[in-house]
């Protein structure tokens, strides 16, 4: 047997026994389904590597409103450092629906701070993301929380919302020009 096939049955029993941790966590959750946080921070690993072929639908299942908290900011880390290295603007739009329209403040806010950590596109970069459409939904966004279209004004979201503006579109530079 060759080195690589070695890789390729020990990735596969990684990826076997992350699978077999995901179901049990199910059956007999852990505190706070840690199992599963790990689990799936893990497969991002994997893929991230090219250990396995990249696949959001598994992280996008775990984004849903019948998660734990912490397991739904997992998938969105994982979702997030998607767009980040394959420019995919399916998975930005979900991440921008799951920003608009989650129940939970905290996972929207979570959200927000997680892209303003780690921008899927800057604003000198050729990105596929970096598009207008992109923008006006993040100025609309922005408008609905701030002025509270929603229902009251949430500023702690707004704020979060400039920050990633900020972090996508503004150089440094920019602040001292005049």
């Amino acid at each position: 047997m060759t080195l690589a096939g070695c890789f390729v049955v020990d990735t596969k029993s990684i990826v076997e026994q992350m699978v077999k941790s995901l179901n049990l966590d199910k059956l007999v959750p852990s505190y706070k389904y840690c199992v599963t946080v790990s689990c799936l921070r893990g497969l991002r690993n994997l893929q991230r590597n090219g250990h396995i072929p990249n696949d959001a639908t598994l992280f996008k299942s775990y984004c849903s409103d019948n998660q734990f908290v912490d397991v739904r900011l997992a998938a969105i880390e994982a979702l997030i450092d998607f767009t980040r290295d394959d420019a995919n603007s399916y998975i930005l739009s979900f991440l921008l629906d799951v920003i608009e329209t989650d129940r939970n403040p905290f996972v929207r806010h979570s959200a927000l701070q997680m892209l303003s950590k780690s921008p899927p596109f800057s604003r000198t970069d050729a990105n596929p993301l970096n598009t207008e459409a992109t923008v006006d939904r993040l100025w609309n966004l922005m408008n609905r929380v701030a002025v509270g279209g929603e229902s009251l004004p949430n500023k702690p979201l707004a704020r979060a919302i400039v920050t990633l503006t900020t972090c996508s579109y503004v150089q440094m530079g920019d602040f001292g020009a005049a």
